[in-house]
């Protein structure tokens, strides 16, 4: 595309969702290509890069990318739910706040998308025991809740 671009001579906003994975998993095909494509976006002459962290919200799949969404899916349907290591960190945003960043893009700059760091086992906490203490995971659970419903 950025080729494209310079040898139509357009020059576009280019807008470009990276992974934190680039930075937490460097080496690893995933993060290893997002490295690479970032490289390619900052050849335009107006790009922004935005690196997010796992996202969660009404829509994501369950048992594809998102614990989050599976616990949701899980708890709503009444399945257990596996968790092979309550004390592993992760860092998530809402999908309704990384819309709102996205929103107001920085050009020529990469952008670290802060979340909040939680851990797998205060993630079904909030779904299970401790619902209601945490709005946006609630608001996550209650999506499949209808869905199931």
């Amino acid at each position: 595309m950025v080729l494209a671009c310079k040898i139509e001579r357009v020059d576009p906003e280019i807008i470009f969702a990276s992974s934190q994975q680039v930075i937490w998993n460097s080496n690893s095909e995933y993060g290893f290509v997002k490295g690479i494509e970032e490289e390619i976006i900052k050849k335009a002459n107006k790009w922004c890069i935005f690196r997010i962290p796992n996202v969660y919200g009404p829509g994501c799949k369950p048992f594809y990318n998102s614990v989050i969404a599976t616990f949701c899916y899980q708890i709503s349907k009444g399945e257990s739910v596996t968790i092979h290591d309550p004390s592993v960190k992760r860092e998530f945003i809402f999908v309704e706040d990384l819309v709102e960043r996205l929103l107001h893009p920085e050009f020529n700059s990469l952008e670290s998308i802060n979340g909040e760091i939680m851990t797998v086992g205060e993630i079904h906490s909030f779904l299970t025991d401790k619902l209601g203490r945490h709005k946006k995971l609630e608001k996550c659970l209650q999506s499949y809740k209808q869905l199931a419903g």
